[in-house]
């Protein structure tokens, strides 16, 4: 097996980390300062995306930190525990189409980041909890 680079992802339940492990024989080192982390933790991105609509129509996505700091207010429609229904057997449409904008945000955020990885090309070792 040739040593490679891998992320490696921790689909927590409430939070996700990601990690970078350089080779196979290496140990997974955090990733930190990512964009989209809690500034108190700065690897910790909160795993909750809202749904924000603008005079009724127009649509925008809130993903991580910005979501997750976001007051509660008329046409935002808050995700924070979309993970659970997006592993059960029968997701609902909406919930895959919300971790499709948080895992494109988080892909974004990690390119835009300069880590020296091709993150498209990278393979991705995922973790996920035993979710209730």
């Amino acid at each position: 097996m040739k040593n490679t680079q891998s992320l490696c992802i921790d689909f927590g339940s409430a939070y996700t980390k990601v990690a970078l492990r350089t080779n196979s024989n290496a140990s997974a080192e955090l990733i930190r300062e990512i964009p989209l982390a809690l500034s108190d933790s700065t690897f910790c991105v909160p795993s909750v995306v809202n749904r924000v609509e603008r005079a009724g129509r127009s649509v925008e996505w809130q993903v991580g930190k910005a979501a997750a700091e976001q007051a509660r207010e008329p046409g935002i429609t808050p995700y924070r525990h979309w993970k659970k229904i997006l592993l059960s057997a029968q997701p609902a449409k909406e919930f895959i189409e919300v971790g499709v904008i948080f895992f494109k945000k988080l892909k974004n955020d990690l390119r835009a980041m300069g880590l020296g990885v091709d993150i498209d090309a990278c393979p991705v070792r995922i973790c996920i909890p035993r979710l209730p």
